[in-house]
């Protein structure tokens, strides 16, 4: 199923550029794509990868996780940088690295 709905996205964004159809899949799936056959560069667009932080994904879950469509993943972190929370100023804080942790 999930390489069907993969395909189906990738043929969306069929043409010039990034498409504009995505998908969600978890930063912390480890070699899963590989292993379920999907090829997630040839999607072309953009992936939504939940899973940065509390979660226990960082840059190298990342790389090993989407390997050439790491270019397109949009990683988000919500618990880690919301339980620094409610001041804005640890809130800031928490979101600056984890932006730094995945450069």
């Amino acid at each position: 199923m999930a390489r069907s709905i993969a395909r189906a996205a990738a043929t969306e964004n069929v043409g010039p550029g990034p498409g504009s159809v995505g998908l969600v899949v978890g930063a912390t799936i480890g070699d899963a794509a590989h292993r379920l056959g999907l090829d997630l560069a040839a999607l072309n667009g953009p992936i939504l990868a939940p899973g940065v932080g509390a979660q226990g994904a960082g840059q190298e879950e990342l790389a090993a996780a989407f390997g050439s469509a790491l270019p397109f993943v949009l990683p988000t972190s919500s618990r880690a940088i919301l339980a620094a929370g409610p001041d804005g100023g640890n809130l800031r804080s928490a979101a600056e690295r984890t932006r730094d942790g995945l450069r």
